[in-house]
């Protein structure tokens, strides 16, 4: 199998919605994706719906469909981290998604914490995932010391950053996502006030080589933003191969 550098991996949980993440998979398969960026909070996909036997099944089942997991997705709202009322069942989720991210290829955990997280907590989390080998990339626009960062383009255009030069100086880059951000809301990828170019251009520069999360949340059309999304990427012609024509890359 062909792959450019560092391909889109459209986010499963935008594209099932309320139906069967199987068929999701199969549609990010047959619009030519490569790669996929899971989410453990997705009904089917959760850490508590997956025994070891599921997990090998859906291992299983992306291969035929020629699907790369490259990321896991835990989009706990910031605020119950330290919420009495939910810390303790975030706190079990983060360890829970770790393991699920380990047991379907060691693959980044992707989450998005409040400032001032008492360093404790995030220890017991990362002294789990260098026990799994896996990396948590912080999303939020300055992540938690302890742990990998995790660059959100529409998440920082939110406050004001630079995406680009927030990869470059990111300390541990764990995982990339591609979003944007236009009148004070997500926008398709592409279509906002990313310049992807230069995004594109940090992330090589940091000799960052992984798949970058398409990032569909709270799009109005998830899979035709896929598509856009997709051809925006490819268009600076910095990533593609001479013979790739693929939509997913």
């Amino acid at each position: 199998m062909h792959f450019t550098r560092l391909p889109p991996a459209p986010t499963l949980a935008p594209l099932a919605g309320a139906g069967d993440p199987r068929r999701a998979l199969a549609k990010i398969a047959g619009d030519g994706f490569r790669f996929v960026q899971l989410s453990a909070a997705l009904p089917g996909m959760r850490p508590r719906d997956l025994d070891r036997s599921a997990r090998r099944d859906l291992l299983a089942r992306l291969r035929r469909i020629e699907l790369v997991p490259a990321g896991v997705d835990l989009w706990i709202p910031p605020e119950h981290y330290a919420d009495p009322e939910h810390a303790d069942r975030a706190a079990g989720a983060v360890i829970d998604a770790v393991e699920l991210a380990a047991d379907l290829g060691r693959i980044p955990l992707s989450l998005r914490l409040p400032e001032g997280l008492e360093d404790s907590i995030v220890q017991a989390w990362r002294a789990r995932a260098e026990t799994c080998g896996i990396a948590i990339a912080d999303h939020s626009a300055t992540p938690h010391a302890l742990l990998g960062a995790g660059v959100d383009p529409a998440v920082l255009l939110a406050e004001g950053k630079d995406p680009a030069l927030c990869v470059s100086g990111a300390k541990g880059l764990a995982a990339a996502r591609f979003s944007d951000y236009r009148d004070e809301s997500r926008t398709t990828p592409g279509t906002g006030r990313l310049d992807v170019l230069a995004y594109q251009v940090a992330l090589v520069a940091r000799g960052f080589n992984s798949p970058v999360a398409l990032d569909l949340r709270r799009l109005a059309d998830p899979r035709s933003a896929a598509e856009v999304a997709s051809r925006a990427w490819a268009a600076t012609g910095l990533l593609a191969s001479p013979d790739d024509d693929s939509v997913g890359g």
